[in-house]
Parts: structure tokens; sequence; C-alpha cells
């Protein structure tokens, strides 16, 4: 960092400073000044600022391939001739909220141009919450209404392979990642990358550097941090000579330079006299990294007249389905909040007195058939898997197998309990799964997909269960938890918190993990390993009397896990050949079913708590557990109150 160095090359001061993009032709850079309603371009090499004025805000401005640029001038995609200094409206939208304006817009790599509305500032981020949307425009001037509900829509990037489109509702202070097809433009999977710590101001605009990473201004800190978003750890912070950072691009000659506008709307006198600098541009050098070259897609014309469609009307287009309110998800999700819809008496309860369904070995939907089997599986299996292996890993496969459905169908399910068994695969030094051979989704890679798939569904709460740890080193421990802390962040609930529906819901807690490892005692948010019982048998009827016989024991204190999976041995696999677990599964499910029908969940002897299953797509397991807390109402006891 003693090489980083922070310059004003631009000292003509902005009201809001915003949307710089460097301009690759003419080597200039281009930004706006949204409430001094004007375009400025400046060329480093003449040192020469060139301004025009617009009648309505100016919330950002981008080339466009047959010359001019395109803006977001009040609640309108404009055309802009710099030439003759006019502007042309092309499309208007959020015509039912007059008070709305554009904010923040960028190019994707296709052409398509995103851009977010907000309501009018009363004063700078004081305003009518929940007002914006975010839109995209396309060539042809279709406008597509991405999805709404949004506060100051702001900082829209995307990675270097055009799979992640980066987005900040800067009031959520969060920096969001959305699945992106990059063929249609449909956004999916919505989930938190980095949220921002009270020291770190307020999220505003982004850029991303050549190597994925995010550069982030921070609205009233006077900084711009560097962000890793597959860790969501900060690497560097660059501060400036004023509070008001609103926002970055790369550019110069190598792409080498970081240019950064201000604001100075809203500061106080005495705040201004410090901060003489403030509205100013800013260019930041030394700092190790480069920007990325414009695609040449990003540069893409806007045609004639077009018309504005919501996300869920462009079938035509093959476009993902739209983005719904959490309300709306029951009917293409089942049980995805089911949590949401619990009587009012159950959302004091602690959640190991209330029923929830679980995936006996969550993650062996991936398993690799090529993979080797684990040494730590019996050594004639290994010896075998060392001699014959094209015959030996397709049986442990089709026997190993216990889940159909990914994670984020397990929770569209209504799964809340996640049994994951974590390996390390040699020689990699990624963590995998494992249930006799290792999987090929990786352990960042499942908890990532939960991650995103909770951002959707803010009223859920999942358990994770970690445990068995194949291998794994305390090196690996130590980086895996820090993942872990760094993924979830205040979505986890540490063990001194009464994990209610109603608390989790006011802290904004959504994850309960559990760490079968003496790491769990250096940790404060992780929760000791969880009681997992289940028989070791082929036979259903057998499984019942053990859990009967669990169940007439104490039971556990908090949470506590029963599970329904069929256990074959050696001696079974080889008497049926042509069978595998889903077929074994299959015959015993009628009479496990009709078991867990009988049940009630509650803290007394004979209560359950967790009941998990194997292949719990292909029946009414999930909707079966959690029908079992409708019995609890009238007699719920309620736990400690959330304060």
């Amino acid at each position: 960092m003693s090489s980083v160095k922070v310059e004003c090359v631009i000292k003509e001061s902005c009201l809001i400073g915003e949307g710089p993009v460097w301009e690759e032709a003419d080597q200039s850079l281009l930004y706006v000044d949204i409430a001094g309603k004007k375009i400025h371009r400046w060329s480093p090499a003449t040192n020469s600022l060139q301004s025009m004025t617009t009648d309505q805000t100016v919330g950002f401005v981008v080339p466009r391939r047959s010359g001019g640029y395109v803006a977001g001038v009040g609640r309108s995609f404009v055309a802009v001739d710099w030439s003759t200094q006019t502007v042309t409206s092309l499309v208007e939208v959020d015509q039912d909220k007059p008070n709305n304006r554009f904010n923040d817009g960028k190019v994707d790599p296709a052409g398509r141009l995103l851009a977010g509305t907000m309501a009018t500032e009363k004063q700078p981020t004081v305003l009518e919450r929940k007002q914006g949307s975010l839109f995209s425009l396309t060539s042809d001037l279709t406008v597509v209404k991405h999805f709404s509900q949004v506060d100051i829509s702001n900082g829209l990037d995307w990675s270097p392979d055009q799979r992640l489109f980066y987005y900040i509702d800067s009031l959520s202070f969060s920096v969001d990642a959305f699945n992106y097809d990059i063929s249609t433009g449909a956004l999916s999977r919505r989930g938190s990358v980095y949220r921002f710590q009270q020291d770190e101001g307020v999220p505003d605009g982004l850029c991303v550097d050549a190597e994925g990473n995010l550069w982030v201004a921070c609205y009233n800190a006077g900084q711009v941090i560097n962000i890793d978003p597959h860790t969501g750890v900060r690497l560097q912070s660059v501060l400036f000579p004023v509070l008001k950072t609103t926002s970055c691009c790369f550019g110069g000659p190598s792409y080498s330079d970081l240019y950064v506008t201000s604001a100075c709307l809203g500061l106080q006198p005495s705040e201004s006299n410090q901060q003489p600098l403030a509205g100013a541009t800013f260019k930041v050098s030394g700092l190790g990294v480069k920007g990325r070259v414009m695609e040449e897609g990003q540069r893409e014309a806007c045609g004639a007249a077009g018309r504005v469609m919501e996300e869920g009307q462009r079938e035509e287009c093959g476009a993902a389905g739209r983005v719904m309110e959490v309300g709306q998800r029951e009917e293409c999700g089942g049980n995805a909040v089911w949590m949401f819809h619990l009587p009012e008496e159950l959302l004091d309860v602690p959640l190991w007195d209330l029923s929830l369904p679980g995936s006996h070995d969550s993650m062996s939907y991936c398993l690799d058939v090529s993979s080797p089997v684990l040494l730590s599986e019996p050594r004639p299996l290994t010896v075998m898997d060392r001699l014959f292996p094209c015959c030996t890993r397709p049986c442990v496969y089709r026997w190993a197998t216990t889940q159909e459905c990914t994670i984020s169908e397990q929770c569209d399910l209504g799964v809340r309990f996640f049994d994951l068994r974590i390996a390390k695969k040699p020689p990699e030094e990624r963590l995998y799964f494992a249930h006799g051979i290792y999987t090929l989704l990786s352990v960042k890679e499942a908890l990532w997909e939960l991650a995103c798939w909770l951002q959707d569904h803010p009223t859920e709460v999942a358990v994770v269960s970690c445990s068995h740890f194949y291998h794994v080193t305390d090196s690996d421990h130590s980086h895996l938890v820090k993942y872990i802390t760094n993924l979830f962040r205040d979505k986890l609930c540490p063990p001194q918190d009464n994990p209610t529906l109603r608390c989790c819901w006011s802290r904004g807690q959504q994850v309960i993990v559990s760490y079968d490892d003496q790491m769990v005692q250096r940790h404060t948010q992780l929760w000791p390993n969880i009681p997992y019982r289940y028989a070791d048998s082929t036979n259903p009827k057998k499984i019942i009397s053990y859990l009967e016989e669990q169940k007439a024991r104490d039971r556990p204190a908090g949470f506590y896990a029963l599970g329904l999976n069929l256990t074959e041995d050696a001696s079974y696999v080889l008497l049926h050949p042509c069978q595998n677990m889903r077929k074994m599964t299959m015959k015993a499910l009628s009479l496990l079913l009709r078991w867990v029908s009988e049940q009630r969940p509650g803290p007394a002897k004979g209560r359950v708590n967790i009941l998990c299953c194997d292949f719990i797509g292909v029946s009414q397991f999930c909707s079966l557990v959690i029908g079992l807390n409708h019995r609890v109402v009238g007699g719920a006891q309620g736990g400690t109150p959330c304060l």
C-alpha cells in the first residue's frame, strides 16, 4: 500500500458526482453530476473538461456504439447528442411514481443497459423507502423490470466470466450477487457477498477489477474498499480527503488507474471548510491491479421505439421466471417459506422444540462416480478400489447416493437441517463432501448456494451440521470456519442466543452451524455437534423400533436428530446385486412415513425435533414433518422472550 497515490485530477466540484465510465475510443472520463443536472467529459491528455446540462437530474451516462451516449434523465432513458448538446427521450419508466428518478446504470457485456430507480431524496440518503426498481434496456428499446422494492439502486458490475451480476441497494448495507444468464439477461439466486460494518459508511458505486475483486465506494466514510467476493474478506482500503466518495471505475491507457467521484451536497458549512475538495474527482495509482477493457457489446446502440415488460412476461425470450416477493414463492416452491406461515404462537418456541425436516447425507446427490473410495472405508473395499475401480466405484455410487435434489431444491421442499459430511480429497487442497466416495461440488460452492437461497428467503432458518471431517487438518478447519463466518456474517445465530423464529427474525439471523470438532471451542458463533441417532439396519421395522427406544430415553437438551435412513452392509449388497439405495428406500417408505405421521414435537420425553430421511423429494416426507408443528398449537411452551 506504500506505493498507492491519491491525487485530485478534476477540481470542478459536483453536488453529487457519480457514474464514472472510461471512454476507450477518446481516452476520456465520462461522469455525471446528478443534482447539478450535468454530464461531464474530461480528457487527461489535455486536462480539459467539457459539460452539458440536462433539464432534470441525470443518474448515469454510457457510450453508444453509433456515437453519442445514452443517459438516465429523470425517469427516462434518453439519447444524448454531444455535438448538438441535445437530448432525445427514448423510454420512460416508473410512470406511476412521478417522484422517482434514475440512479446508477451500466452496460452488460452483451450490450444490455441495466439501471435502477429510487425516490427523490429529501436530503442525502433520506427518502421514501422501497420505491425503486431495477430495469434493463435492449437495443430495440424493450425495457424489462427485473425487481422492485428497492431503496437506492447502486453499484452494478459483472464478474470477469460474466456469470455473476453484482448489485447494491445502498440502504441494505450489503453488496449482493446474482447468477447472471448473459444470453437472456435473466437474474437468479441473489445472495450477499459482503455486509458493511458501521465504520464503512453506506455502500455506493462499485467496479470489478481484472482479477474479479470488487472496489466499492463508501459514502460518508471517505474511502474505497477492495473486497474478495468469494471469501467476503476486505483486502484493502484507500482513503480520500473527502467524506462522500460515491463511485469508481478503472481507466487510463492500461486501465491501471482508479477514478473516484465524490459529492458535496449535504455537507455542513464547517464540514465544507474542512473538505475543500468535496465534490472533486480523484485518481488512484499504484494499486497493483488493473481494470477490464470494456467489451465491444457494452457499446451497443439503442434503437427505436420499444415497450416495457415485467420479467414474468418474457416467455417468448426464453428468460427465467421473475423475482418474486417472499409470499409469492409458495406456488412454485411448495414449502419454501413454511416457517413464515407457522401460527403466531409457535414463533416464540425454540427451534429445538419444533419439528424440522432434514436430509440425510444432504450432498450425496452430486457424488463423483470417478472418484476414489475414501481411505476411511473398510480395508477390503479400499483394496478392491485399487484393483478394480471400474467395478467398485459404480457400486459404491449406487449405494451411497441418498439424495437427488440440489441444496436449493431441498430448501424449496422444506428441508431445514443439512447433514454435511466433509472430507479433503487428495491431492487437492479444497474441501468436498463424502459418502463412500467424494462429491463433485466443493464445500464452498454448496454453502454459497445455501447462502443465496437464504438471501431470497429472509424468514427461513437453516441448521447446518458439519461433521466427519475425513483427513481435514487444523489448517483446513481454520480456513473453513473463516469462510463460514465471512459468508454468513450477521446471519449466524450463536449458541448463546435464543433460537426462536421471532428472535431470529428480529436479529436477521438465518443460519445455525453445528461443528463436530474441537474447533467449536474457539468460535462463539458455532454450535456443538447435534446428536444424530439412526439404526444400522435395512429393515424398516427395526428402524422404527430403534427410534422408539431412543425416544423413550431422556430427551437431549437442545437440537437432536432422528434418522429414518436405511443402512446396507457388504453382505446385503452382495445378495442384491441389481438393487440400489433408492429401490431399497422406496420399498420401506410407506411404513416409515406412517411412523412420522404419528409423531409430536416438543421438549418432553418421547417428542421429536429433527427428522431426517433419504430421497426427500420422492414423497410427502417434508410436508408431514412440517405438519407435526400444528399439533403443538394450543399447548406451545414459549422460550425466553426476545428482548
